[in-house]
């Protein structure tokens, strides 16, 4: 047995040793294992240790190695209520950390319609340069030495230009470091915008949305301005924004009526942005298709449409991939982290990423936090299938996440797992290659 990623160093003190004392024994709840070339990779999601075992060991439960390493444990072991304990252990160890990441939605108005957005019936407000210059003096004040990582979002961030340049050029004035990402529809992302966004605003990553081929992806839009030409448009500052040096993320959000229409996308797309450099492509089942199947035959269907379509993106533009943690997973997003904040555009601070002006925590004009208000997102909710399910110590899932209202599902488990299994193998991957 070779060991080819070292377990947690928090885990391996709070993991109680084993011993064998001839005790009934079971698999880890917390074991995946994956066949690979040279034998079986076996994944540890709570101590974070993967091991290779060759074709000539096997996976059993006298494996005196895989008893040592915590593969097999004794039947009496509640590992569900282990997982908790180190995770609120490794979090307390971990300590408060200064605000440096922020997200920023310049506008909660968009000039799209998108049927599934999830800020349907949000107030529209945009951000004075008032509030910019103060947004950017807030940052400074908060984040110590910290180089600052800024997402774009809204609404559509770029409806409110104005706002992203008044930050930026708040933050060179004071020499403070930073890099941002932007959510985007890409509409306004024209080469005059994207070069001044690469320039000024550190813009190095922006993610863009397609609903599928010009027909479909014009309906889903449902642009405020009927234009014709929406779609070509921002294929073209697609490619605008990888020549002057932005990576793109082109998403494409899957339901079970534009699946069939998003691999023709693909294809276009691979004619269409031949020889651009710094794409990648993502497929992401719409949230209400994986909480409710919707005219999906099956969980199990609406997943595997997804990651074959997702294998497609991949084969057209490799992702750079990463791999397994190398630490407790403590946060389930920006909500529960005490490094990140949303700024929303009338200055007024909350946690979640969703826009919700209903969980203010302070604003950038007050000293005043409201701490029960960041505590109450760091609570966590556990269903039933959280305790037998492997991947368990790596998904942790909000109480107050909008998202998970109906609960886990086969699909979530399914997609989470195998994003595991793809880190594994790329793990495996690079041990091979010394």
């Amino acid at each position: 047995m070779v060991t080819i990623v070292s377990p947690f160093e928090i885990a391996q003190k709070l993991y109680p040793t084993q011993y064998n004392t001839g005790m009934a024994c079971k698999y880890s709840s917390f074991m995946i294992s994956l066949p690979c070339e040279e034998g079986t990779l076996l994944y540890h999601t709570l101590t974070g240790e993967m091991v290779l075992l060759d074709r000539t060991e096997t996976v059993n439960e006298s494996n005196q190695h895989l008893f040592f390493h915590k593969f097999i444990v004794p039947t009496k072991l509640d590992e569900h209520k282990l997982a908790l304990q180190i995770r609120s252990i490794a979090s307390m160890m971990k300590g408060k950390k200064r605000q440096s990441s922020f997200l920023i939605p310049t506008t909660t108005d968009c000039n799209a319609r998108c049927f599934y957005c999830f800020e349907h019936g949000c107030k529209r407000i945009t951000m004075t340069a008032e509030t910019a210059k103060a947004v950017a003096a807030y940052m400074i004040r908060v984040s110590g030495n910290e180089e600052l990582k800024i997402t774009w979002f809204g609404g559509e961030p770029l409806y409110n230009q104005e706002a992203i340049e008044t930050i930026c050029s708040e933050l060179k004035k004071a020499d403070k470091p930073f890099s941002s990402v932007m959510v985007t529809n890409g509409y306004y992302l024209d080469r005059e915008t994207a070069e001044t966004a690469y320039r000024d605003w550190n813009l190095r990553l922006v993610q863009i949305t397609l609903d599928g081929t010009k027909d479909v992806y014009l309906r889903t839009k449902a642009y405020i301005d009927h234009d014709p030409d929406a779609f070509d448009r921002v294929i073209n500052n697609i490619i605008t924004a990888s020549k002057t040096g932005i990576a793109v993320n082109i998403r494409l959000n899957m339901d079970a009526n534009n699946a069939e229409d998003l691999f023709c996308l693909a294809a276009e797309l691979k004619d269409r942005l031949n020889g651009c450099k710094n794409i990648t492509g993502w497929c992401e089942l719409l949230r209400d298709y994986i909480v409710k199947v919707g005219n999906f035959p099956s969980e199990e269907v609406a997943v595997e449409t997804c990651l074959r379509l997702q294998k497609t993106l991949d084969e057209q533009w490799p992702r750079s991939k990463e791999g397994l943690p190398r630490n407790v997973v403590i946060n389930s997003c920006i909500a529960d982290n005490d490094a990140c904040e949303t700024i929303l555009p009338d200055g007024t601070i909350s946690k979640c990423d969703k826009i919700d002006f209903q969980s203010i925590i302070s604003s950038i004009w007050s000293e005043s936090v409201d701490y029960s208000e960041i505590q109450a997102w760091k609570e966590t909710i556990v269903f039933p299938e959280c305790k037998t399910c492997s991947v368990f110590p790596q998904c942790i899932v909000l109480k107050r996440c909008k998202g998970v209202k109906n609960g886990c599902t086969k699909a979530l488990r399914i997609r989470k797992r195998l994003e595991i299994e793809e880190k594994m193998m790329l793990e495996y991957e690079l041990y091979k290659k010394g």
